[in-house]
């Protein structure tokens, strides 16, 4: 026996589970972009993409033409998913450029701390370190991290990591270049 109150299934006989289900359209899957990709950009050279396992940003990663100084400038562009690093990411590195001078000489204080604690002779100016790279995450205009790479003609051989939180340089890190 029926009961009343359920919807009619098109027809007194008709089974809801026989019934098969109907698809509008099924939109066709993007293939995901290959480790080791290159791309071409005009402000940002060529990059290489790297692909990252789930949870981790994928990123790009070059040598910028036309760098300053004696240092190959090295990129680092963390993007989402397999994306193109964007018009953000070419306006970050622009704006990083033109204000090197003032960001390095806002990480000297840090740089010698660290340098003196390395119980290093040296004591650079903010002259003295040149910025040869910059690593910025996926979405830069709206994080509020970033992360540049000095070095000293002096030393070569040493890399400062400097970490930047909306604009200020809050630690700095040493490395040896080999």
């Amino acid at each position: 026996m029926l009961d009343d109150n359920l919807p009619s299934w098109g027809g007194a006989a008709a089974d809801p589970l026989s019934l098969a289900p109907r698809f509008a359209g099924l939109e066709p899957v993007r293939r995901r972009r290959e480790d080791g990709a290159i791309h071409d950009s005009k402000s940002l050279g060529r990059l290489r993409f790297s692909w990252m396992p789930s949870g981790r940003p994928s990123y790009w990663h070059g040598t910028l033409a036309g760098a300053e100084g004696t240092f190959p400038m090295r990129l680092v562009l963390e993007v989402e998913g397999d994306d193109l690093p964007g018009a953000d990411h070419a306006a970050c590195v622009v704006a990083i450029r033109r204000r090197h001078g003032k960001d390095a000489a806002a990480c000297l204080p840090l740089v010698h701390a660290r340098l003196k604690a390395m119980r290093s002779p040296l004591v650079p100016s903010g002259g003295d370190l040149r910025l040869t790279g910059i690593h910025l995450p996926a979405r830069p205009m709206v994080s509020s991290r970033q992360m540049l790479e000095y070095r000293l003609e002096a030393a070569p051989e040493l890399v400062f990591m400097a970490v930047f939180l909306h604009g200020k340089p809050t630690a700095v890190h040493v490395d040896r270049d080999f």
